[in-house]
This record gives C-alpha cells, structure tokens and sequence, in this order.
C-alpha cells in the first residue's frame, strides 16, 4: 500500500472483501506480510508470523497471534504485538519520537520473548561506523558517551549525542521493568 492515496485499514484476518480506504476494494488471501502508506494506516495481522510495515504516518499495527515483526517506520506510531514472540523493529532516528510524539508499544511481554530491536539503529550517527547501542538498565545517561539505551517509568529513553539528555523515547504501556536481554543491539 505504499502507493494508497489516503491511510488504508488492512487486516490480514478476514478473507473478505475490505475497502481500504486509500487504496479501494481490495481481497486478501495467504498475504502474510504488510506495507503501509504513506498516511496514518491501521494494518492488523492474522494468526500467523506476520511483517506489517507501517510506513510514513502515525499508524496502528496490530500483531495478532504468531511471532510478529512490527515496524512503525516514521511518525508516532501505537505497535500491538499480542500473542507470540513479537519483534518491534526500529531503524533510525527519524523512526522514533519524544514527548507526545513517541511511540507507544501495548502488549510488550517478555514472558513470551518478545523483544525491541534495535540492530538497524546507528546508536552513534557521527562516527565512521555503524555502532550498537548500550543498554544501562535505569541509570542515568553518561557524559558524553553516546549510544546509550536506559529504561524507567515504563518508557525506554535513547541517547544519540553527546548530552545527558533523551534524543528518543518509546512508551512501553504495563512494562515494569526491562532487561538487556529484553533489547537486541
């Protein structure tokens, strides 16, 4: 649906005919994987490992059932994984949000092996290289040391630059506490 006029509200559980919204009438069968536009799109996964993508836009993935990668892409973004092991996958700053501007991640469990993905992220855009971020638990962020991750109130905050402060920050509604081993760099 890159391509749709308008945001689309696609759902991979229903074979029956949906109209789209910026992309017509269109029906699916064994489509496991979806593109978002270029809007605000509502794509909604079935049971099966689905990819939804969401593109430009403040969209809404819903995972569903199966081990889900959810990709919001750019805009402030709401990624429901629900059951299975689900991915949430963020590659760039210009993916992730501050303040009311943030993504906001429902049904994050760790339990089931869900985990966030940062590993297309270049937690230090200045440098040659492509660097992985740290994650420091909830300390606070290091003097002038870039790239850190850090996780308090529910929201994971990012560090990108050499400040003390947040550059990013994803809202993880219900979670308590994360790991290192909840976060893939």
């Amino acid at each position: 649906y890159l391509f749709a006029s308008a945001g689309v509200t696609v759902a991979l559980n229903t074979s029956a005919q949906q109209a789209t919204g910026g992309s017509g009438l269109d029906t699916l069968k064994g489509t496991e994987n979806l593109t978002g536009s270029q809007f605000a799109d509502s794509l909604t996964g079935n049971k099966n490992a689905n990819v939804l993508n969401g593109g430009a836009g403040n969209d809404t993935l819903s995972g569903g059932a199966g081990d889900d990668v959810l990709i919001g892409s750019s805009g402030a973004d709401t990624l429901i994984g629900a059951t299975g092991a689900d991915r949430y996958v963020f590659n760039s700053i210009d993916e992730v949000g501050r303040d009311g501007l943030r993504d906001i991640i429902n049904g994050f469990k760790v339990g089931e092996g869900d985990k966030l993905d940062f590993t297309g992220f270049d937690a230090r855009p200045l440098t040659d290289i492509h660097d992985a971020f740290t994650f420091i638990g909830n300390s606070a962020f290091s003097a002038n040391n870039t790239g850190e991750l850090r996780f308090a109130d529910g929201v994971l905050y990012g560090n990108v630059d050499d400040n003390t402060g947040a550059d990013f920050e994803i809202q993880l509604t219900g979670v308590q506490s994360l790991q290192a081993a909840d976060v893939i760099v």
